[in-house]
């Protein structure tokens, strides 16, 4: 799980089925000086308040009824995006990502460190088409447990994005227009909604952005599986 501090990753090939606690400030490792992660330090709490929401959403909407009924939280979205921008950037610099047996030691050769150091530290924009995504799981459990699984999208050794997912919650960075990739539908919706097909309790997540937004995901409960839905209103 992430607590600001530590990241529980699961589903790198180099693990080999186990589960590693790894320090969010390992995962940033010669990439940024002491004083810039401490500015950054904020997105770690950002992430950790996200995923903890989710996780207690989704332990909640295993049972019938639902014990907290229906819940509402809200999170910068422009934080969250940049924590997973920390957080890839930081990974691959390390040498913890993976591909095929080997480490992925760059990011897409397009991505300008310029520009995401100014959008990281300075406000600035990405190119039209990057940034956080969201997209549904389908027949993946709702799951209340602390894990993260951090799964990267490579093109002849670079990063063009990764998902990093939450039970059967997955939100998606990419560096670049996806181009019709399932795994990134909607770039950053406004909020995520949890549902049961046999319940009427909802649970949202907002996402406020500075800039413009997408629509809203709901994922609902169907059994043991997932379903995702984009409305269109």
């Amino acid at each position: 799980m992430t607590n600001g501090k530590a990241i529980t990753v699961l589903g790198m090939p180099w693990q080999k089925g186990g589960t590693h606690q790894l320090p969010v400030s390992a995962l940033a490792a010669n990439i940024l000086c002491e004083r810039h992660n401490s500015a950054l330090s904020p997105l770690d709490v950002v992430a950790s308040i996200v995923f903890r929401v989710l996780w207690h959403f989704q332990e909640d909407q295993r049972y019938v009824p639902d014990p907290h009924g229906a819940e509402f939280a809200l999170v910068s979205g422009d934080d969250l995006e940049r924590w997973l921008l920390k957080l890839l950037w930081g990974a691959v610099s390390a040498g913890v990502l993976s591909h095929a047996g080997t480490p992925v030691r760059a990011l897409r050769s397009s991505a300008s460190e310029e520009v995401l150091l100014d959008y990281l530290f300075r406000d600035g924009t990405l190119p039209e088409g990057w940034g956080l995504y969201m997209a549904g799981r389908p027949d993946r459990l709702f799951s209340g447990e602390g894990q993260v699984a951090i799964r990267p999208l490579v093109h002849q050794g670079e990063l063009w994005g990764a998902g990093v997912e939450a039970g059967a919650v997955g939100v998606r960075f990419a560096f670049g227009t996806p181009d019709g990739d399932p795994q990134y539908v909607v770039q950053r919706p406004m909020q995520i909604e949890l549902a049961r097909a046999d319940a009427p309790e909802r649970k949202v997540l907002a996402l406020a952005w500075k800039g413009s937004f997408g629509l809203p995901v709901t994922q609902t409960r169907i059994g043991n599986g997932t379903t995702t839905a984009y409305p269109t209103s």
